[in-house]
């Protein structure tokens, strides 16, 4: 939420840190507890799978869950920040790994705007050598590199070329706002 780009998600995405089936178990547990309705067969099968699974709310959104399971991943638990919303305490993944996990991992053209819009939001603070080293190079590369991709694609979908146009204009205003910090 606070880390967030323009785009409205109808999903919250959780990372948890599980060890064990037992660790599992009282993930679901705890979650039980709180009023969600958790399904504990598809959680176990998701930590035995390495995939995600979905918690069903009765809200607007849904909730996705994953074990963590690569460095990205494990890193954005180990290095979380925690803030207080009404009475709750609430774990952010620093802006870093999102951004990361947007471009390395997710990579649809939401993702890439995402990470750019997150960038020019928090670019003046943001840890740029860390970000590279959790993309594996320059992260405006990668973005690059992404959007070309899609805009081979898009060169008979006007609307499509369009938003690609609208992207590389932020990767220009990321630059701009990188070469002033």
């Amino acid at each position: 939420m606070l880390l967030g780009s323009g785009r409205a998600a109808r999903d919250i995405s959780l990372v948890i840190d599980a060890k064990t089936e037992d660790d599992v178990i009282r993930v679901c547990e705890s979650l039980s507890r709180e009023g969600f309705h958790v399904v504990t067969s598809w959680a176990l099968d998701a930590f035995r799978e390495r995939t995600h699974w979905t918690i069903l709310a009765d809200a607007p959104v849904h909730i996705d869950c994953k074990f963590a399971s690569t460095d990205l991943e494990l890193s954005s638990v180990e290095r979380c920040i925690t803030i207080r919303m009404g009475e709750e305490e609430v774990a952010l993944m620093p802006v870093e790994e999102l951004i990361a996990l947007k471009l390395g991992v997710l990579g649809a053209l939401e993702d890439i705007e995402d990470a750019l819009r997150l960038m020019l939001a928090h670019g003046e603070k943001l840890d740029w050598a860390r970000l590279a080293k959790l993309v594996g190079g320059d992260p405006l590369d990668l973005a690059r590199h992404q959007l070309e991709e899609f805009a081979n694609e898009a060169q008979e979908e006007p609307e499509f070329a369009k938003r690609v146009a609208e992207i590389r204009k932020l990767i220009q205003m990321v630059i701009s706002l990188r070469s002033r910090s």
